[in-house]
């Protein structure tokens, strides 16, 4: 080999005036245009059917013996495998499910899949159960939370469609039946409005003595000051203030009892400032939540509602 560098070598030097240094970079690019001399010939004039000796399987049994000496095949291959393991046992499924082929093809040398492959395995059997089959959507791509393609289907390998599946598509829902669903959903909506208003509607009376002065403690707003986000229902529920709730015992209002089933409130913030006070006092000339900010109003005790904000 080295006699073969030297003539070379040699005949470089002979053609072309080039330093002694510059010998490594000519050997490499002489060995690399001779490489791709050599694959033009075979290419072109099928050398290889005129070499002595040579044989069209040599080179599919040399790999296929490299083949079955790798201890982790390919993902394919497992997939290929599992299978043949169908076709041998007589099941009567036609083939393994998307997610077990999936789960399968993770697998590392130690035999046993990460956990992360285990946690999408786990999710793709609970969905499994729940799903219908008819669900265009496959169980591994809303399990990955992927979209899914059309032209390819999810953890069953390279080149496999849903027509050589003879999966069909899933009817897309009608306008008649969206507008069905949207009616039914409305009416739902309907009636937790109204059960909501009723239960708003409700006014919880305390016991009185000498000393408390039509108060009331509702169960969810503790004895004292508290912070507090206001409401109102009519007509549709919001928030229109923040403030403090008084539930204190024996509270006036501008030396006035307070309204059967209603708190002393002071408004901080008014969220819709332009929204009617509930009850007006008699002593002010606040009308909306904005005129009353920072002055005490009595506000219904089922349209409070404590300790969502804090006011630092």
């Amino acid at each position: 080999m080295n006699e073969s560098k030297e003539k070379i070598w040699s005949e470089i030097k002979r053609c072309f005036n080039i330093e002694e240094e510059r010998r490594g970079f000519c050997m490499k690019l002489a060995g690399k245009l001779l490489r791709g001399f050599r694959t033009f010939l075979s290419s072109n004039f099928q050398i290889q059917k005129t070499r002595p000796g040579f044989s069209k399987n040599k080179c599919y049994k040399s790999g296929k013996s490299i083949k079955s000496r790798i201890s982790v095949p390919k993902r394919t291959c497992r997939i290929w495998t599992l299978q043949s393991m169908l076709q041998k046992e007589e099941s009567s499924e036609t083939s393994l499910p998307a997610h077990v082929l999936w789960k399968e093809a993770r697998v590392g040398k130690s035999g046993v899949p990460q956990e992360e492959v285990l946690h999408v395995y786990h999710k793709c059997e609970e969905l499994s159960q729940s799903l219908s089959p008819d669900d265009t959507k496959g169980i591994l791509s809303r399990a990955l939370d992927v979209p899914e393609y059309s032209g390819r289907v999810r953890g069953k390998g390279f080149g496999v469609t849903p027509t050589s599946l003879s999966i069909k598509k899933g009817k897309a829902p009608s306008n008649r039946e969206l507008h069905a669903r949207l009616e039914a959903m409305q009416a739902e909506l309907d009636a937790l409005r109204r059960e909501r208003e009723a239960s708003a509607s409700t006014v919880y009376k305390g016991a009185s003595d000498k000393d408390s002065i039509n108060c009331t403690f509702q169960p969810n707003i503790l004895e004292g000051i508290s912070h507090c986000q206001l409401y109102l229902s009519s007509p549709y529920y919001r928030m229109v203030g923040k403030g403090k709730v008084h539930n204190v015992s024996g509270v006036l209002l501008h030396t006035r009892e307070l309204p059967a089933g209603c708190l002393k409130v002071s408004i901080d913030i008014a969220v819709e400032p332009n929204a009617a006070l509930p009850y007006p006092s008699d002593d002010s000339d606040a009308t909306t939540v904005h005129e009353a900010v920072g002055s005490f109003v009595a506000w219904p005790t089922n349209l409070i509602c404590v300790g969502y904000e804090v006011f630092v």
